[in-house]
């Protein structure tokens, strides 16, 4: 009887994938389309049954992009969440700043709150704004 020998490297990746993919912490999306709308995109369905992006808007502060997130706990019992906002130049490089890292923040139930941003530079003509769930309330 002959045996199927998987290869080692075959054991490797799957085994890394694994690894990866239970480390992968899931992120909601606000992302602006290039006609000025918002699209969301749903990829942490935890966090939308809990926080909701309710409104989002952009503009101009001089010659830099500003916007403003607003969202809502829709639950009674407060709620921890982390978002974070990525800049990109018009050749779609991200463009670093104190907003890009990751920012942790509190909703009471039922409370909104708006997320506020005005890019580091006039070179920044797109946005993208990410809502993470925290495991700790």
């Amino acid at each position: 009887m002959r045996r199927f020998q998987l290869p080692a490297f075959a054991i490797v990746a799957g085994g890394l994938l694994v690894i990866l993919g239970c480390n992968n912490r899931t992120v909601n999306t606000a992302e602006m389309t290039a006609d000025g709308r918002w699209k969301w995109v749903e990829t942490d369905s935890s966090l939308a049954k809990s926080v909701a992006l309710i409104g989002a808007t952009r503009g101009k502060a001089d010659d830099l992009l500003r916007i403003q997130v607003e969202v809502r706990n829709l639950t009674n019992s407060p709620q921890r969440y982390y978002y974070r906002v990525e800049w990109f130049d018009d050749q779609n490089f991200e463009v670093n700043s104190p907003l890009s890292t990751w920012q942790v923040r509190t909703l009471q139930g039922g409370e909104s709150q708006r997320i506020n941003g005005v890019a580091p530079n006039p070179r920044v003509t797109d946005v993208r704004v990410k809502l993470q769930e925290s495991n700790r309330n």
